[in-house]
């Protein structure tokens, strides 16, 4: 056992965490000098010790073990990609080579509020500063960030944090520009909300994504509600049970959505979103009602990409991303039926955070990125520290 790597880890995943010395050492009975010593490779934790770190950490036991010390690089950049329900760091090198990731909670602005998001951002950034001789450039694509001046707003907070820093705070949007290979002109999100992003001489344009209250239609928000307001309205005899309306039902325990529906609001617009996935499995059986609501929203989204073909010009590739882009089959079929300026459709095979980090390189690295930057990053992603 690397006495070094598990010092590293412990002290790594405690500020990944948020928790200082004293707040670790009180959860397992003992002092804060004890865990001083163990991150500092005086003394190492006994067995049970382990197990005890894991469990307050909320890592598998192996993740104290695991991995090898990463370089004092003399260059390294921060990639961030930013959502409603997690965040994700990486800390990589000018050639693409991921040293170390973690994930922690969501830092989209509108839902969390300026503060909570930067105290995330904040303690991220601090934890991969722990483990890197030297940031050279930080770029964090949040989702939300493009609202009022929001962007600004937390860029200037953590600069103020880490004065420096270089940081770039920016909409999530640029990790799906990024995230392929291709110059596309429009870039689509297609998760819990849904936004087209157009790039135009002037900056980009944005068309849709005004949020769950007021978008209406194209979002995996909307189609959830759909789905369940197509339930309500089978209890009422307004329409007939399909065998999408069944799945539904089985999803939230049976019974009628009338009873439950306090775990609806309690559970928000992500909890209705979770049901948007139903609607593409029972498409491809047949189901007419779940074709019915796959075309009323996706119809939404090709209505926008029509209108950034005609109001910019952007008739080059649309890169779309998000969760409801695993069923690129069909999302592809409905475009191809409803777009009056149809444009090839890129899914990318690479998440966000690739994104994010290419375009932080494009931001910060003095030097074009290296040919091989893709293939480095795919081979060290999945082996790098991180939940």
């Amino acid at each position: 056992m690397n006495h070094e790597i598990l010092a590293s880890n412990i002290r790594f995943y405690r500020k990944a965490a948020g928790l200082t010395q004293e707040q670790l050492g009180s959860q397992l009975f003992l002092s804060a000098q004890t865990i001083s010593k163990w991150e500092n490779a005086l003394t190492v934790p006994d067995l049970e010790n382990v197990c005890m770190l894991a469990s307050v950490l909320h890592i598998p036991f192996d993740k104290l073990f695991d991995g090898v010390l990463p370089p004092a690089a003399d260059v390294a950049y921060l990639g961030i990609d930013g959502g409603g329900t997690k965040t994700e760091f990486v800390l990589f090198s000018p050639d693409g080579e991921v040293y170390h990731r973690i994930v922690a909670g969501g830092t989209n602005p509108n839902i969390y509020g300026i503060e909570a998001a930067c105290a995330t951002l904040s303690q991220g950034i601090t934890a991969m500063l722990q483990l890197a001789k030297h940031i050279d450039g930080v770029f964090a694509g949040i989702a939300g960030s493009s609202a009022a001046d929001h962007a600004a707003n937390m860029q200037k907070a953590l600069q103020a944090q880490f004065p420096n820093l270089p940081i770039r705070i920016e909409s999530d949007i640029m990790n799906v520009f990024y995230s392929t290979e291709e110059q596309p002109s429009t870039a689509v999100i297609l998760g819990t909300g849904a936004v087209v992003y157009v790039r135009t001489t002037n900056g980009l344009k944005r068309l849709g994504g005004y949020g769950y209250l007021l978008d209406g239609a194209g979002s995996g928000y909307d189609i959830g509600r759909d789905i369940l307001c197509a339930c309500l309205e089978a209890e009422d005899g307004l329409r007939a049970e399909t065998p999408l309306l069944q799945a539904a039902r089985v999803k939230w325990g049976g019974g009628r959505l009338w009873d439950v529906l306090d775990t609806v609001y309690n559970g928000g617009k992500e909890y209705i979103a979770s049901f948007a996935p139903l609607a593409f499995t029972f498409y491809t059986e047949g189901d007419s009602l779940a074709a019915d609501i796959l075309r009323k929203n996706l119809q939404r989204i090709a209505e926008l990409l029509d209108t950034a073909a005609e109001l910019y010009g952007a008739d080059g590739p649309a890169v779309l991303a998000g969760g409801l882009t695993a069923r690129a089959d069909i999302i592809s079929e409905i475009f191809r039926t409803t777009m009056k300026h149809p444009v090839p459709l890129i899914f990318p095979t690479r998440s966000p955070i690739y994104g994010a980090c290419v375009y932080c390189h494009h931001l910060f690295a003095k030097e074009d990125k290296p040919k091989t930057f893709g293939d480095t990053f795919a081979a060290t992603y999945n082996d790098a520290k991180g939940e």
